[in-house]
């Protein structure tokens, strides 16, 4: 049966191609429209998904109430505070911490170029997040001093396409010279926290950062399965008289720390010193909306094309219930009609989006590839944009033209 209908649908777009193809354009605009704002959505919401632990990464935020002043809330913490919680607390796994050495010249004989993100970090970094390596080993990688990890695109930077990258040197603008450890491949670019090179935090001096009264550095930790956010906030409460009161009491300041998961940062973070630039939850549904409404009216625009042109099916629907053909026959012939239109139009789509996706990429400041469209989580979004569009799209004229009554039709009284 449905080998039939997708004939006599074939036959049909064949017979009237003119009309078929002005269908399948107008549906090809709003698909192409309404995929590049969902591909925006989609990569919004996948901001650090990409760690395997990331479900239970959070960063320490700090939360600041002066006297007469509104309450700040900072993504930085004191230097201290990371090896403090794994020592107080038993639902820390790892802690972490970054410090920023901002835009920094490196020297390779002659060659001098600068890099941005460079962070110190501690050893254990990639035992918390996801940084798959390309040489040398991530355990033993920021041990030793003077030790650095860089991403793909900063060795082929400093030293070309080489075969290994390992025991090669960078030297900085005071003359330190820095060891090749590990090459790791580049951060993806939907993470809220990127750095291109990673140096050992034990280049630091031995005394560096040991007051609690700085607040200048990144702090994440690995937290424990079953451990959340709420609870461990309750558990950090008394570390601001154990550490901190000596410090700002006497200013009549109050802190405390918040642990905030990192899939939540980009849509939802709220707080200053953020390393890179943060996405909005507002922008999310309102595009979301927008692609909704752009699918509708393409819907809508479909209907009205069909309806409007339904008196050129009326005796073929006529034909068709006076020798038998049942109404549900009727409408899903209409449907996979709609269904088959909908596929040619996606199809389109693609190509165009092919055309104008590097155009997209420039406007929204994103890194789509074509290729992500062919993941198994995009073309689930495909498949549902053609059963969404098929079965709105044709649903109204399925219905309309299969009520029509065959002897009026057959009359040729449909015209009143």
């Amino acid at each position: 049966m449905i080998k039939n209908l997708l004939l006599v649908a074939l036959r049909n777009f064949k017979r009237d191609k003119w009309y078929s193809l002005l269908n399948i354009l107008g549906l090809t605009i709003g698909i192409t429209f309404g995929l590049f704002l969902i591909f925006y959505i989609k990569d919004e919401l996948s901001y650090d998904r990409y760690h395997k632990k990331a479900d239970r990464i959070f960063r320490i935020n700090s939360i600041i109430k002066e006297a007469d002043r509104d309450t700040m809330r900072w993504a930085i913490a004191p230097f201290p505070l990371g090896p403090a919680v794994a020592k107080d607390y038993p639902e820390v796994e790892e802690a972490v911490r970054f410090v920023g050495s901002g835009r920094t010249m490196f020297k390779n004989g002659d060659l001098r170029l600068y890099e941005d993100k460079v962070f110190f970090a501690d050893s254990n970094v990639f035992r918390v997040f996801t940084c798959p390596f390309i040489e040398g080993n991530p355990e033993t990688a920021l041990k030793a001093p003077n030790s650095i990890v860089i991403s793909e695109s900063s060795a082929i930077k400093f030293f070309g396409r080489n075969k290994t990258y390992l025991g090669k040197t960078l030297e900085n603008v005071n003359g330190k010279v820095y060891n090749v450890t590990g090459v790791m491949k580049d951060v993806p670019k939907n993470s809220h926290f990127i750095f291109n090179i990673l140096a050992s935090r034990s280049t630091l001096p031995a005394d560096f950062g040991n007051n609690w009264g700085n607040f200048d550095y990144y702090t994440y930790v690995l937290l424990r399965p079953g451990t959340t956010a709420a609870a461990f906030d309750q558990k950090m409460k008394p570390m601001y008289d154990k550490y901190l009161a000596s410090i700002f009491a006497k200013y009549n300041i109050k802190i405390r720390f918040s642990a905030q998961p990192i899939t939540a940062i980009h849509l939802h973070s709220d707080t200053a010193n953020e390393p890179e630039e943060l996405g909005s939850m507002s922008y999310i549904y309102i595009f979301s909306a927008v692609a909704f409404f752009m699918l509708l009216i393409a819907c809508i625009n479909y209907m009205n094309l069909t309806t409007a042109r339904s008196a050129r099916r009326a005796k073929e629907i006529g034909i068709r219930k006076v020798t038998g053909s049942s109404k549900l026959q009727l409408v899903s012939q209409f449907l996979i009609e709609s269904t088959l239109t909908a596929v040619f139009a996606l199809l389109l789509s693609i190509g165009l989006i092919a055309a104008f996706l590097p155009m997209f990429n420039s406007l929204s400041g994103k890194y789509i590839s074509f290729g992500s469209m062919f993941r198994p989580d995009t073309i689930v979004i495909l498949l549902a944009v053609i059963v969404f569009v098929g079965m709105v799209g044709g649903s109204y004229p399925a219905f309309y033209l299969s009520r029509f009554n065959p002897v009026n039709v057959l009359k040729g009284s449909l015209s009143k």
